[in-house]
């Protein structure tokens, strides 16, 4: 309602129409007209002070992480439709905007997290140009149970538990809402107290709308009477009755909320480099006292990039997002960081130690505008708290560290199976066995592991600074040791950004040798590659030293300090010293002695970590962990046989009945210790330790039991790898391990589906190092075939085992399996690295694309073109311009009656979307047309248009800037906009990405 009365706004589809719009109507009924068109929905529209309209909107152009519907967001626009921006970027649902009294916008925000580590909603709260997010109502938790034994954490309730709906803003600025303790306001109520506080009327109402006199309009939870709701009486007086009522709002005059001036440069809204910052007071000002906290040495920033593509056809998908990581920076001494970022992206911060592993994780998305800076007392500290006093945190006195992911960032599949995820172990999981930049395999591929690190460490020399950054972060993640002299070199770079890097990196890739080049960082003119550099050398020697690197006297005396303990203790003092703190009572005290044993043991360190790990491993499970990566990156020999022993003992181990709810990691023990243990003997790499793999893998139970047993939720466990599985495929690799036939076949038995997960254009790490030993024993020319013949290619004669292996798929319950012919694809897209092949893939696409629409045909499509794209088949491309040009598009087979959480009545996936996608990655600039005519059509999906308009990134050159701009000027979807944009950024300045 307009706040003179006069004007209704509502959104409705019309008869005959297939998406929801915004209309205005007069109070009397008159002058009915729409605001909004085009092929998104448009919803819950309020008037905001300044007399423009906020609204929510699937322009946003992604899909949800939790069911893989649209994602909506809050857009403004004048009153009359024009001007239509952005406010927020969430990436899940922002609905019911309502403007409070002081001229802010409130809302439900669906609060989820990594698919389903969180599903709950909030009341959020914003300027009217999105700035200055905050939370005035939702589940402010307090400590999260742990068991260090499990690593499991306890029940908080994380699925579907806590609700707050239905914003009603009072004249006193207060703002009421419904929830599942009944009707709550903010500022008198916190959820997460001791003991709950009491709602105002413990009563469920089904809607509410704020009154002129701070009373509330309601309607009955059986959606049968309309109420008057008095806050201050905790009463309520039924006014009328009638079936099938849902919503109620006040038709008359109200006071016009305050106007507050947008502090948004119009001009930076839409650059694509556009930036904004996020400050901490301290990390440790912080609820989650059963984490670690000596373990937290630096922060890192990820950013969760929604999917357009949207897998099966179910309105339960599981799609997560993709996770990628911005970067990490060293924290000050007194917990603070100070960090620019991407504004207008889904942010998220984990507090890690000096290997990189998680140690508190951040399960809610922020989010930054352009320029904004945004700050906090501490991580999960109360909403209701304040500092105790005054403070300038240390990182505040420097300028922030650029985590903008300028260099080619980590990504993963931030699809968590289970639910929390605050202290368990499923984030590091997802983030290496869920990896999608580790392992990269295409037809140009070669070598193992050994290999991989070579190729980083010559990155490092690499002239593009992003290239240098980008490599010592990857080295970060596969703790290497022959990676520690490249690192130590590069302390020595221009780039503080690389100086810093490379120091952390060698946290966890260094070994003795990497001491003298971080002394020397200790003297950097920069204090946060300092602060890395002491971060560094407390790991690596498991010294203590007073060191401030954020003061440049003290920094040199603690640099002093330094020299003086490192010349006043020698390897065999230090050593002995970890030894001596295995015995100690302190968790954290073992914890962090074995990882620097890890480091710079020697015979003296080996023998003591396998004495504890024969006495201890079922005790404390990161403890254990830590203790068997540490002989493995000894290579130790001699402890093949304890490591086998804890292997053997593990895996098949059916952990029981789970002690609490088994999404949480309570059945995960044996998993990640024979995970472990794999991965111990694969960095030993001897032929005893190879021969127990080796002799394993065709042993094991189905994978997904064991994803199961991780935490995933039945209807996911074989969509996602096992770790277990991933741990002796990467030894393999490592090792370069020539497996035999019944290894290979249960390697493709172990390949899980797409059909319940975010769907990629590109192969993961685990596919990868799938394909990498099937191609490496000498069978991958027979598995092809096997597959080809599948799919009906009647050159190849396939042996029976292999044919079944190919036809093999791992159950997803709601959306169901793979059909024999989609999986052989699947696994087409998967093995295959041999250009060779390329001529009957593209054969098998045409016979498939020819066919009447299935789920099949979709399946198959994708696979087979998603693998053209990997090939960078150039003989592909006229066929794959053709699916562009020539095929039905996807609102061509019709749209579905609204309301319904489906657009298309097409089939996923969209095989034209990978096919859009190809072209990009195969670098024909004879695509740049088409792919042009597939943007401007809205006929086509969202995936399509979005995969074409990142192929024009690939593409594109300065003769097509002005092209790009023309079109990203006025483009009315959000992740296509930004896509042209970095198009046109790349095109510009002449950096054409072509792939090559």
């Amino acid at each position: 309602m307009s706040y003179d009365g006069k004007t209704i706004y509502f959104s409705m589809v019309p008869d005959g129409g297939k998406f929801f719009h915004i209309y205005r109507i007069d109070a009397d009924g008159s002058n009915l007209r729409a605001i909004t068109d085009g092929p998104f929905h448009d919803y819950d529209p309020a008037e905001l002070a300044d007399g423009r309209i906020v609204f929510s909107s699937t322009r946003i152009g992604s899909r949800d992480e939790y069911h893989g519907n649209l994602a909506s967001s809050l857009f403004a626009m004048n009153a009359d439709g024009t001007g239509i921006e952005p406010l927020t970027y969430h990436i899940v649902a922002d609905r019911e905007p309502r403007v409070a009294a002081d001229g802010s916008v409130v809302m439900i925000r669906a609060d989820n997290f990594f698919e389903r580590a969180k599903v709950e909603t909030r009341i959020q709260q914003v300027r009217p140009d999105g700035t200055g997010g905050m939370v005035i109502l939702g589940a402010d938790r307090g400590a999260i149970g742990f068991d260090p034994a499990f690593a499991a954490e306890r029940n908080s309730s994380w699925l579907r538990r806590n609700g707050f709906g239905s914003p009603a803003p009072l004249p006193d600025g207060r703002v009421a809402a419904i929830s599942n303790y009944g009707v709550v306001l903010s500022g008198s109520f916190d959820s997460g107290g001791r003991s709950f506080e009491k709602a105002q009327i413990s009563y469920v109402p089904y809607d509410i709308a704020p009154l002129p006199d701070g009373r509330l309009l309601c309607t009955s939870s059986g959606r049968n009477w309309i109420g008057v709701l008095d806050l201050e009486l905790g009463k309520i007086a039924r006014i009328y009755s009638q079936e099938k009522i849902h919503s109620v709002a006040y038709l008359g005059a109200r006071r016009r909320a305050s106007v507050i001036a947008s502090h948004i440069m119009p001009s930076a809204a839409r650059r694509p480099d556009k930036t904004g910052f996020l400050l901490c007071q301290s990390v440790f000002a912080t609820k989650q006292t059963n984490a670690d906290l000596s373990r937290i040495k630096a922060v890192r920033i990820l950013e969760g990039r929604p999917f357009t593509l949207r897998s099966a056809k179910h309105r339960f998908a599981h799609i997560g997002v993709e996770g990628i990581e911005l970067g990490t920076a060293p924290l000050a001494p007194d917990g603070s960081f100070y960090v620019e970022v991407p504004a207008d992206r889904a942010l998220a911060i984990q507090l890690v130690d000096a290997e990189g592993r998680s140690v508190i994780n951040e399960t809610s998305w922020l989010y930054v505008r352009p320029g904004e800076r945004l700050s906090c007392v501490g991580c999960h500290n109360r909403r209701t708290a304040a500092p105790a006093e005054a403070v300038n945190p240390i990182a505040a006195r420097f300028g922030p560290v650029r985590l903008m992911g300028d260099a080619p960032p980590h990504r993963y599949r931030a699809n968590n199976a289970g639910n929390g995820g605050v202290l368990n172990l499923q984030f590091d999981r997802f983030r290496e066995a869920g990896a999608i930049t580790l392992y990269e395999t295409d037809a140009r591929w070669g070598g193992g592991r050994g290999a991989d690190v070579a190729r980083f460490c010559g990155l490092l020399d690499s002239a593009e600074k992003g290239r240098k950054i980008a490599a010592a972060r990857q080295l970060a993640i596969l703790r290497d040791r022959r990676a520690a002299g490249p690192l130590v070199s590069a302390l020595k770079e221009a780039s503080c950004q690389v100086r810093m890097n490379a120091a952390l990196a060698l946290a966890g890739c260094g070994d003795r040798r990497a001491v003298g080049g971080l002394l020397d960082a200790l003297g950097d003119a920069e204090p946060f590659v300092r602060q890395a550099g002491h971060v560094a050398l407390e790991h690596l020697t498991g010294g203590a030293i007073d060191f401030d690197a954020f003061d440049a006297e003290r920094s040199q005396k603690g640099a002093a300090r330094w020299r003086a303990y490192l010349a006043n203790n020698d390897w065999e003092t230090i050593e002995k010293g970890l030894i001596d703190r295995l015995g100690n009572a302190d968790a954290a005290q073992v914890h962090s002695a074995a990882e620097t044993l890890g480091h710079i043991g020697g015979a003296a360190g080996k023998a003591a970590l396998r004495a504890y790990l024969q006495e201890h491993h079922n005790e404390n499970q990161r403890i254990a962990i830590a203790a068997m990566r540490a002989l493995g990156s000894l290579q130790d020999a001699e402890a093949v046989g304890v490591l086998t022993e804890i292997f053997k003992e593990n895996m098949r181990k059916d952990p029981g009945k789970a002690a609490d709810l088994h999404e949480l990691g309570w059945q995960q023990k044996p998993v990640h210790l024979a995970a472990a243990a794999a991965e111990a003997l694969g960095r030993i790499g001897t032929p005893a330790a190879q021969g127990v793999l080796t002799e394993a893998l065709p042993k094991l139970l189905d994978f997904w039991q064991y994803t199961h047993w991780s935490g995933d939720h039945t209807w996911l466990m074989g969509c996602h790898s096992s770790v277990l599985h991933y741990r002796i495929l990467e030894a393999f690799d490592s090792m370069e391990t020539t497996v035999g036939r019944p290894g290979v076949l249960a390697a493709l038995r172990a390949v899980p589906i797409d059909t319940d997960r975010g769907l990629l254009y590109e192969t993961d790490a685990y596919e990868n190092l799938t394909a990498r030993v099937v191609n490496r024993s000498g069978l991958g020319g027979s598995v092809m075939e096997a597959c080809l013949a599948a799919l009906g290619d009647t050159d190849f004669e396939p042996a029976d085992d292999l044919k079944a292996a190919a036809a093999a798929s791992p159950p997803a319950v709601s959306v169901k399996p793979h059909d024999p012919e989609s999986r052989a694809a699947e696994l087409v897209s998967v093995v295959c690295t041999d250009a060779r092949y390329a001529a009957p893939i593209r054969r098998a696409f045409e016979r498939y694309r020819a066919m009447a629409p299935s789920r099949k045909r979709s399946w198959v499509c994708f696979y087979l073109g998603r693998c053209l794209g990997k090939l960078r088949d150039a003989g592909s491309v006229e066929m794959l311009v053709s699916c562009l040009k020539d095929d039905a598009t996807e609102a061509s087979f019709g749209l579905e009656d609204q309301p319904n959480v489906f657009v298309y009545k097409a089939m996923t996936p969209f095989y034209r979307a990978a096919a859009a996608d190809a072209l990009g990655r195969i670098g024909d600039v004879k695509a740049v047309a088409t792919l042009f005519d597939v943007v401007k059509d809205f006929d086509n999906a969202l995936s399509v248009r979005h995969a074409a308009a990142g192929s024009l990134a690939l593409l594109c050159g300065p003769e097509h800037s002005a092209q790009l701009r023309t079109l990203a000027a006025d483009y009315p979807e959000v992740s296509v906009r930004r896509a042209l944009l970095e198009a046109l950024d790349k095109a510009g300045s002449g950096r054409i990405a072509r792939a090559r």
